[in-house]
């Protein structure tokens, strides 16, 4: 069985295709790093007084010792 650790980033800039290229290599630096993109939650609103644009949720297999 696997066991997946969880993380929710805030992100500001907008996807689309003017900010492509930073989202793409965003999202490597995250996958470098073992992170795999679950999903994306679009249009959240104001959080902690900044706009927020999407959360993007993401996900890692991590090592249980037994």
């Amino acid at each position: 069985m696997n066991n997946w650790e969880y993380m929710v980033e805030n992100w500001t800039i907008p996807i689309d295709t003017t900010n492509r290229e930073e989202f793409e290599t965003e999202l490597n630096e995250y996958g470098k790093d073992g992170w795999e993109l679950v999903t994306i939650i679009p249009k959240l609103g104001v959080i902690d007084e900044l706009q927020v644009v999407s959360q993007l949720i993401f996900k890692r297999k991590i090592e249980v010792e037994l």
